[in-house]
């Protein structure tokens, strides 16, 4: 354990420092500030404000996160064939900036005066635009950008609780300002664009500072600039085929993959949060409230991380999160028109998902060296990418939900009152479904058990170096 605490076996000894931690994590304020627009609202958007069939918007997410993830592929693949003197993934986040605020704007300027068949073609094309193209390129260049900054995992985790920490800010921004907004710039389609366009400008000004603040390490071939003593990887490309198949045979991305599944159904049905503050606790302004509920206390998790971590390790510690987010959705399910009660659910699995969350992506990081060492072919952007396509079908399982719940509950956004298939409906999503899912991601914790073979598998990746070096 002793070269597990002091690095010795790490291929990159430079330290990271706070400056490019914080810049890091700015990225994640960044998307989440659109991706949330997007989650947390679409829906809410197109059925109360653009007038879209809930159906039809459900089936919409759903197809739509299927070619998405498939998207996550391609850019994992083009991530690792980009040659750049700002590296492999950072110069995609400069590249997509602007693309980026316009997409968002697009998404949420639905023509009114559009059939609602033209309406529904418009929102199939701004949504893929923004989130199957726009979102994955800058997203996967960030998430990407972890594993390239340094192979330490204790710098991993402080990037991964810098990402984190930015990336629930930005929820309570989103979640506590944009119904106030809307409401402020008329409450109509125009003031949803409006926001829409205040979300976007922010989000470019964020990701430039990411740009300008990170540096890649991992996989750079200027040793003594970047911090290697001994970089030796290979420069030729790997085939397509060979690296998908070293993928899809690294059981524990695989492992990594289907948790990252659950773990998103069980956090992205805060889509429903508007409808069960408006229909269950009858106030749609108690969106905000349910939103800073859970995400103050995963900002609190995040100081219990490295705690953890060193003791109880990264499973134990994933494992842990799940088992108290799964506390907290069992609150909600016993008493859901508590009002206290909810919000105390809320409390505890967000406290929960911060610890959950945080340790993906330094599980994820873990995966890739075992792929590496297990098959002799390293590629962190096919891997991290193809690792989203979880948390891509996670979330349209979870968008989807909520529309194919409301129609068959027979939401009807024009009626004040909601009856009780509608009702029974939202509580669906909004308890039971994520319930399922945390239970999932807590049997899949308990199947992954690579913490112990990284000690040996690190030092076995160091003396390939060494050797090839020589």
């Amino acid at each position: 354990m002793a070269n597990e605490q002091t690095g010795a076996n790490y291929r990159v000894k430079e330290r990271i420092k706070f400056g490019e931690i914080f810049g890091y994590g700015l990225g994640d304020f960044a998307g989440n500030l659109i991706y949330g627009m997007v989650s947390s609202f679409a829906t809410y958007y197109y059925t109360n404000s653009v007038g879209m069939a809930a159906a039809a918007v459900g089936t919409m997410f759903m197809l739509s996160r299927i070619f998405d993830g498939v998207s996550d592929i391609i850019m994992g693949l083009l991530i690792d064939r980009t040659k750049s003197r700002h590296g492999k993934a950072r110069p995609w986040i400069l590249w997509m900036v602007v693309p980026f605020a316009i997409a968002v704007i697009l998404q949420f300027a639905v023509p009114q005066s559009f059939s609602p068949m033209g309406k529904l073609i418009y929102a199939y094309i701004t949504y893929n635009f923004l989130s199957t193209i726009v979102y994955t390129a800058v997203n996967q260049a960030c998430g990407t950008l972890n594993v390239m900054i340094t192979d330490n995992p204790q710098d991993r985790a402080r990037l991964s609780i810098s990402r984190m920490a930015m990336a629930m800010i930005a929820v309570i921004l989103l979640n506590s300002t944009v119904m106030p907004l809307v409401a402020v710039f008329g409450g109509g389609s125009r003031a949803w664009t409006i926001v829409a366009a205040i979300m976007g400008i922010v989000s470019v000004v964020l990701l430039l500072i990411t740009f300008a603040t990170t540096k890649e390490r991992v996989g750079t071939e200027d040793k003594a600039e970047n911090g290697w003593e001994e970089n030796k990887q290979k420069k030729e490309q790997v085939p397509i085929g060979t690296a998908l198949k070293a993928l899809f045979t690294n059981k524990y991305w695989v492992n990594r993959i289907l948790f990252a599944l659950a773990i998103t159904i069980a956090t992205m049905t805060t889509s429903a949060n508007v409808y069960y503050a408006q229909y269950w606790l009858g106030d749609e302004n108690l969106t905000g409230i349910l939103s800073i509920a859970n995400v103050i206390p995963m900002l609190i998790a995040l100081g219990f991380v490295n705690f953890f971590l060193k003791r109880i390790g990264n499973r134990n510690t994933s494992l842990l999160g799940a088992g108290i987010m799964l506390i907290g959705f069992v609150i909600q399910f016993i008493a859901p028109a508590s009002y206290m009660m909810v919000l105390i659910g809320t409390g505890i699995r967000g406290f929960g998902t911060g610890l959950a969350s945080t340790v993906i992506a330094v599980m994820l990081g873990d995966t890739i060296d075992y792929g590496e060492w297990k098959s002799g072919i390293r590629t962190d952007g096919l891997i991290y990418s193809a690792s989203s396509f979880g948390t891509k079908v996670g979330t349209g399982i979870a968008t989807a939900s909520l529309g194919w719940a409301l129609a068959v509950g027979n939401f009807d956004a024009a009626l004040a009152v909601q009856g009780d298939s509608a009702l029974a409906s939202i509580k669906f999503v909004f308890t039971i479904l994520p319930m399922l899912a945390t239970i999932l991601a807590v049997i899949l914790n308990l199947l992954f058990n690579l913490d112990k073979k990284m000690p040996q598998i690190r030092n076995d990746l160091r003396e390939r170096e060494v050797q090839a070096g020589k």
